[in-house]
């Protein structure tokens, strides 16, 4: 073959080669992207499923979130020799959480402790749940931690996230007002947790929310 054919031979393998090193590089770039997996973890005694969101971001961090109770069943970090293990204190079924595993649940209406289960509200007095004691404590006893919340997951370039929702009745372990509540669990690129609450009332009411993680 004349050398300026073996050339031109050479060029078109390369760049055939190039062309195939980049398809792989877009596939796993693809992969690489921030990623929500939706499955059912378990079925409360209603029958009810209770899907797991897990979230994994393009450093491979991952996070595992279930309905009941808008539970972090799994937080997996990079640890110092940069291997991958579970932070947060879990249990291995729907069951555990449901008897009253101490999770890394949200808790509401009220976090916390409420002396004697009664405060002042525009001057009126209002009377919650005893359930420690003569005390109100993280919302009673049917609060956010033991409830089934409904979860949607979106992506973006930069993060994963899932936003669970529950509406907590008109007096509902004695609170005030309709809540219509929202919290989002974002993982980020960067190796950050973000957790954000939003909440809404027909009337007005208490609301001090937090996760027991």
């Amino acid at each position: 073959m004349p050398l300026r054919d073996q050339a031109s031979a050479y060029w078109r393998n390369a760049l055939t080669i190039l062309a195939m090193g980049s398809c792989l590089v877009c596939q796993m770039t693809q992969a690489a992207q921030p990623s929500v997996v939706e499955s059912i973890y378990g079925q409360l005694d209603g029958g009810e499923e209770v899907r797991l969101f897990t979230l994994q971001n393009r450093q491979h961090m991952q996070l595992k979130v279930i309905e009941y109770g808008a539970t972090i069943v799994e937080l997996k970090v990079p640890n110092r020799q940069q291997e991958f293990e579970n932070v947060v204190l879990a249990a291995d079924s729907l069951a555990a959480y449901v008897k009253g595993f101490p999770a890394a649940a949200v808790i509401g209406r009220y976090a916390n402790r409420i002396r004697g289960a009664r405060f002042l509200l525009d001057g009126e007095a209002v009377e919650v749940t005893k359930n420690s004691g003569d005390n109100h404590i993280h919302g009673g006893r049917k609060n956010f931690a033991k409830v089934h919340w409904t979860g949607a997951a979106e992506t973006n370039s930069d993060s994963a996230a899932v936003t669970l929702r529950y509406t907590s009745p008109d007096g509902e372990e004695g609170f005030p007002g309709t809540l219509k509540v929202a919290v989002t669990y974002r993982l980020t690129d960067s190796n950050e947790l973000v957790i954000e609450y939003r909440a809404q009332t027909d009337k007005p009411t208490v609301v001090n929310l937090t996760n027991h993680a």
